[in-house]
């Protein structure tokens, strides 16, 4: 029973490997009909309409990011220019511990 216990392991594989060729052969295949009927990768307009609103969606969303980042830049320089003029002391009596 040892001499055949890897046979299975290799049948897999030869089976991998021949759907692996056969998709591949398939899809080239079916590319070369589609190029002989003249079905040269058409886009429908509901497809280019909804690419049109994507793309509007994601520059939009990109501004916002920008108008967001500045925000935060300009509140923590407020708060850094705030800061600096405070010193902080800080005296052993008032210490708060957490528990």
């Amino acid at each position: 029973m040892h001499q055949y216990s890897g046979i299975w392991s290799d049948v897999g594989l030869v089976l991998l490997g021949l759907s692996a060729l056969v998709l591949s052969v398939g899809s080239v295949w079916i590319r070369l009909k589609r190029l002989s009927r003249g079905d040269h990768g058409r886009v429908d307009r509901t497809a280019t309409d909804r690419l049109e609103r994507i793309e509007q969606i994601v520059e939009a969303s990109g501004l916002e990011i920008e108008r967001l980042a500045e925000s935060q830049r300009f509140t923590a320089r407020l708060l850094a220019e705030r800061g600096a003029g405070q010193s902080v002391e800080r005296s052993a009596s008032r210490i708060v511990t957490p528990h």
